[in-house]
């Protein structure tokens, strides 16, 4: 069985719980956000004036949800890179997510930008749990074999990789199999 600190560090993305369990509602029609919105370079370029903001402004309100932007269209708020995305592409991601490929949050240029699923969008993140001793995602060490375990998650299973002498050698165990499962989405492609 997975320690808890190894198991706890699968887990730990950086979406919400409420993020993963709730659907995303649906965008506005395409129209009508070409008719507010232009993007450039990755901003909301607003089109039409009202409610204090003038035509030319950038849209996007507080920083929410661990860093995105926000926008609010007719009272209702909408993540500006799942905006973005659908104004570029034409497409609303619907239950995929939008995975910002450099990990920044606020870069929502379309070259930054890809249509992922929640597990490729949770294998992204890059941050272990913060009592790490390892300082990598899936490695811990276990204190009964005094050896560093190496584990990975995939489709709801745990993957145990093994037991390591050396910290680099789990580390180099875990990257593999994150190279082998995820290719371009693995956070050490």
């Amino acid at each position: 069985m997975v320690e808890q600190r190894c198991f706890n560090t699968l887990l730990h993305g950086h979406l919400t719980c409420n993020e993963m369990t709730t659907k995303p509602k649906p965008l506005p029609q395409i129209e009508e956000l070409q008719k507010l919105f232009e993007v450039r370079d990755g901003l909301l370029i607003r089109k039409t004036a009202g409610g204090g903001v003038s035509i030319g402004t950038i849209a996007g309100g507080p920083i929410i949800n661990g860093g995105h932007i926000s926008v609010s269209i007719n009272g209702s708020r909408y993540l500006a890179h799942r905006l973005i995305w659908k104004l570029s592409t034409g497409e609303d991601p619907g239950k995929y997510q939008i995975d910002h490929i450099n990990g920044n949050r606020t870069d929502n240029r379309i070259e930054n930008l890809r249509k992922v699923t929640h597990q490729q969008n949770g294998m992204h993140r890059s941050n272990p749990q913060i009592n790490s001793r390892s300082g990598v995602i899936g490695v811990c060490w276990r204190k009964s074999s005094n050896k560093w375990e190496a584990t990975i998650h995939h489709n709801s299973k745990s993957i145990f990789l093994g037991l390591h002498k050396t910290k680099e050698a789990a580390i180099a165990a875990r990257i593999a199999k994150e190279q082998e499962l995820f290719g371009e989405h693995s956070p050490n492609r």
